[in-house]
Formats: structure tokens, C-alpha cells, sequence
């Protein structure tokens, strides 16, 4: 399975058209990567995509978290089942893995860490389980699960959740969830 970027990040490709593969616009660019550009260890599913402000692409692969600089690939150890890299409103990058919820910031080596939001939940937080997918509005970034929804605002976490398995998918419309 290949991995494309659009220059235009907001939009989505479901099939390949008919006729050419390319608008006419000049500004508008794809560039395909497969697995061995990014590297054969990875998995070769990726579930989102977004970019920082420096211009850098974040993947959220099967096995990891891919950053692009536009040079090199790099990824983070010690997740699992990757599913969400989004953009909050405030321009950090937010990660959803299984288990795992929250932001990407650099070490002291300027290795990339996720640094978990989990614990916001409160002692008695629940197991996430496996991370489906989220969304973000203006005011906060949103996590799902089957069982759960968690609203991160910046300062304070909400958790909503669904014991029947009902959370299928999330979308924003007009900034609202």
C-alpha cells in the first residue's frame, strides 16, 4: 500500500479519476510514497495525515508515528495501533494510538515523544482500548473509541462514554462536532 500527499491537505482522494490524474493548477502537486520509501519496517496501512507549521508531515501509520521533513523519515518507538495525528487549534500535533491519547513535543535530544494526556482522565479513567479516529474544532481536539469520546480543550478533559459500542465516526461541520 502506497502513502500519497496531497498539496493540499484538506482534500481526500476516494478513487482515481477518470481522465488526467492532475488539476490544471500549477500550485497543485502529488507526491506517492510506498513502504520502502519510508521504510520497509513500517506497516504499510496509514490511517491519517497531517503537518505542522514548519511545513513537517506526521503519519499516522499502523505501527508508529511517521514524521517527514521533506528530507527523511523518522518514527516514534513504543506505540501501538497508530490511528490519529491531527492538528489541534493551538498548532501541536495530537496523537491517538491504542491506550493512548496525546501531543507530540521534542526531549531533551530532540527525539519526538508523545506525551500522554491519560491521565487526565482522573485516576479512574477508563482503557481507551484502540483509538479510531478524532476531529478537531477551534476550541478543542476529540478522541474516539467503540466505548469512548474524549474532549481535550487545553486545559481539561471530558469523557464521554458509550457502553453498547455505539461511536462509529466523528466529523466537524461549521467548527462544530
Amino acid at each position: 500500500m502506497a502513502l500519497g500527499l496531497v498539496g493540499a491537505l484538506g482534500q481526500t482522494a476516494l478513487a482515481q479519476p477518470e481522465g488526467p490524474l492532475l488539476p490544471s493548477d500549477p500550485d497543485y502537486f502529488l507526491t506517492n510514497y510506498k513502504q520502502a520509501d519510508y521504510g520497509p519496517g513500517f506497516h504499510p496501512q496509514n490511517w491519517s495525515i497531517t503537518q505542522d507549521d514548519r511545513g513537517f508531515i506526521y503519519v499516522a501509520n499502523s505501527a508508529t508515528v511517521l514524521q517527514y521533513d521533506g528530507i527523511r523519515w523518522r518514527s516514534l518507538d513504543g506505540l501501538d495501533a497508530v490511528r490519529v495525528v491531527q492538528r489541534g487549534p493551538d498548532g501541536q500535533i495530537y496523537v491517538g494510538a491504542y491506550d493512548t491519547i496525546g501531543y507530540l513535543a521534542a526531549d531533551s535530544t530532540e527525539t519526538l515523544q508523545v506525551v500522554s494526556l491519560v491521565d487526565a482522565l482522573g485516576p479512574a479513567g477508563p482503557d481507551l482500548g484502540e483509538i479510531r479516529g478524532g476531529a478537531v474544532t477551534s476550541a478543542a481536539v476529540f478522541w474516539y473509541s467503540r466505548q469512548h469520546l474524549v474532549r481535550w480543550d487545553g486545559e481539561r478533559m471530558q469523557h464521554l462514554p458509550c457502553g453498547d459500542g455505539q461511536f462509529a465516526r466523528l466529523f466537524v461541520l461549521d467548527d462544530t462536532l
